[in-house]
Formats: structure tokens, sequence, C-alpha cells
């Protein structure tokens, strides 16, 4: 039972560090990684920036393909929790690239000039980051720390899914009828020390064992068959 708690602590955490790992995905999304400076002949010298979700769009898409996860490894089946765990480490693993080459080359002005011609930088209709395609870039400013969270994400995310994966949250199972009776008669004789014990019930429920039939020692005691 001690090794079974152990085991359902570890997977709650890696659950909890996959919950992170999303949310930080979520929130360098929003974050901006790129400035654009650049002139037009007609509106100037204009500043465009993109976030995270504009530069690189499979970042929400993730976080949410992770959020997912964290929800379908609190329901399903043992059996299906492993390949649950081993989606989420690939997701985690293909993401981390981008952050990881906006860090290493930086941003690429053409892609970033790509982005603000065609409007897919324009995340709200009230503020739209758009660029004439015969303007001239004269800036192209990367900023570190939206991809470092970025990074930072994908590494709690992976870490959780092999947590969850080594250690999937199932109960234990006794195969052998010996063992599982001797389980259930350890259950009987701690139930009948102790048998306010909230989690000793809940360890007698575990094993198929009505906690409300068990007799306290005293009880036992005073049952028991006195010698004339």
């Amino acid at each position: 039972m001690q090794a079974s708690s152990s085991s359902s602590s570890r997977h709650r955490l890696g659950i909890v560090m996959l919950a992170v790992g999303a949310l930080l995905l979520w929130i360098a999304s929003r974050l901006p990684w790129v400035t654009v400076t650049a002139f037009d002949d007609k509106a100037g010298d204009v500043t465009r920036v993109l976030s995270g979700g504009a530069w690189a769009t499979e970042l929400t898409g993730v976080a949410l393909g992770l959020t997912a996860a964290c929800v379908a490894l609190l329901v399903v089946r043992p059996a299906a929790k492993r390949v649950v765990a081993l989606f989420s480490a690939i997701l985690a693993g293909w993401i981390s690239w981008r952050p990881m080459s906006m860090l290493v080359a930086g941003a690429d002005p053409q892609r970033a000039k790509d982005l603000l011609v065609h409007g897919l930088a324009t995340q709200k209709t009230t503020d739209p980051q758009l660029l004439n395609a015969w303007a001239d870039l004269q800036t192209v400013e990367t900023h570190q720390l939206g991809p470092v969270v970025a990074l930072l994400g994908a590494a709690a995310a992976l870490v959780g899914a092999v947590v969850c994966s080594r250690q999937p949250r199932t109960p234990a199972v006794v195969t052998d009828r010996f063992e599982q009776r001797s389980a259930e008669q350890t259950v009987l004789d701690d139930l009948a020390q102790a048998p306010d014990s909230p989690r000793l019930m809940w360890d007698a429920l575990d094993h198929d064992v009505d906690p409300t039939t068990v007799h306290t020692s005293d009880e036992q005691s005073n049952t028991a068959p006195r010698n004339p």
C-alpha cells in the first residue's frame, strides 16, 4: 500500500508538471518575440510586434493538447495512460525546437516580413499588425523572454510526461490469491485496531473489504467466550 501511495504521488506530480508546461507555453504565446522596425514611404517609420502565438502558431495548439492530456491522465484506464504520456512527450519535444532555434539563430527577417505583409501577426482586429510589401526592414529585434518561457514549458511538460509514463496511477493489483488474502487480512487487522481511521477505511474499500463489518479489538474481547 505504501508503494501504491508513492506511485500515485509521483503520478500526480507528473500531471502537475504537464499542466505547468501547458501554462508556460500559453504564456509564451502571448509574450512578444520579435519587434520589427521598417520604413514605409507612405507611412514613414513603423514598428510592429510579433507575439509568440504569431511567430509560432503551434504554441497554442500544443498548450491545448497538453491540457487535454492532463485531463485524460485522470480518467483513462491504466493501459491508455502510457499512450497519453508518450503522446505528451512527443508534443513537448517537438515544440521545443521553435524557441530553441529562435534563441540560437535569432529571428528570420524574411519570415517576419511575410507574417506582417500577409496579416498573420494580427491577433486583435483593433490592433492590426500589418506591413506594406514595399516597406524596407530596418531592424529585427528578438526578445529572449518569450522563447525562454516556451523552452521551460516544453521541458516541464517533457519531464511530466516521462514521470507519468514510468509511474502510471494504477491501484495495487494483487494477482496471487494468497497475497490477496494476506493483504485483506492486514487491512482487517489494522482496521480492528483503529476503526475510525479514514485512511484505513479507504484501504479497506480498495481491497473489497466492507469496513462496517469489522469488529474492533474491544468488541472482539467482549464477545469472546469466557471459561466457566
